[in-house]
């Protein structure tokens, strides 16, 4: 009853005071809820008259083979005291884990669990977040970098397509100001001038954005007449020596033929 009452009381905290991160708050209501229920077993085990030094000794001895039977959970276990005291992932984050991208959602002493944007929950162990790689896009700020990358055909005004591209980010209401928008000419491609654009906006809404500004660009390139390039190739045929021969007595037997016909009607 009395961590339900605590929980209550942190949760509204966080939303009356915009300050307090719920990232931290949930951290804590998880620490809190372990020390608590471990208080309260040494507690009850006291009241009911248990040795607790004899218990420890006990306890010792079974550490030992624990230790060496339970590895993968001792490691969990581990791992979980880390992330939660370490906060270098905290509910609420952005991580991609290899080609995922999933949103924390708890973090135990176990395991994790985070929710892939296509709504499946995950749970990972917490070794595997500790050893592996995992990229944190939310660990300072919730600001992301994405690009859109186009090619236009050779010969265009490439001055006017660098306009053109940061006039549609510039005007864009979902792209941050600061840091601004940039694009470079990347390339000269098989069979275009490529060019790519370097915008920031807010996690949350940086995949919207970005298709926004792909139509955007393909409205603003068809008025400017800026043709988007796409593969194409010239092939140049040569006669060949050895092949006059070849060419000239099939064009012979097809006139013969032609006439033939001709007879015939």
């Amino acid at each position: 009853s009395g961590l339900v009452i605590l929980k209550s009381l942190l949760d509204s905290m966080t939303e009356e005071h915009e300050q307090l991160d719920p990232g931290t708050t949930s951290t804590f209501k998880t620490l809190m809820t372990y020390i608590v229920w471990s208080l309260y077993i040494i507690v009850a085990l006291a009241f009911l008259g248990v040795n607790l030094t004899s218990l420890t000794v006990v306890a010792g001895g079974l550490s030992v083979g624990i230790g060496f039977g339970m590895q993968s959970i001792v490691n969990n276990f581990i791992s979980g005291i880390i992330l939660l005291f370490g906060r270098a992932i905290k509910p609420g984050d952005i991580v991609q884990i290899g080609e995922l991208w999933a949103e924390v959602k708890e973090v135990n002493i176990r395991t994790t669990v985070v929710e892939t944007f296509d709504k499946s929950a995950l749970l990972l162990p917490n070794s595997k977040l500790i050893s592996e790689q995992i990229t944190n896009w939310t660990l300072s700020d919730n600001v992301i970098r994405r690009t859109i990358t186009v090619g236009v055909a050779y010969g265009s005004d490439t001055e006017l397509v660098k306009r053109m591209l940061l006039y549609i980010a510039e005007t864009h209401p979902d792209v941050l100001k600061i840091p601004r928008p940039f694009a470079r000419f990347i390339d000269f491609g098989a069979s275009s001038l490529d060019f790519r654009l370097y915008f920031y906006a807010m996690i949350a809404n940086a995949w919207d954005t970005e298709s926004t500004l792909r139509f955007e660009i393909d409205k603003i390139f068809r008025e400017y007449k800026i043709e988007i390039a796409f593969p194409q190739q010239d092939l140049h045929i040569k006669t060949a020596r050895g092949l006059e021969g070849l060419l000239t007595r099939n064009q012979t037997e097809h006139a013969d033929q032609v006439e033939k016909e001709l007879d015939q009607v």
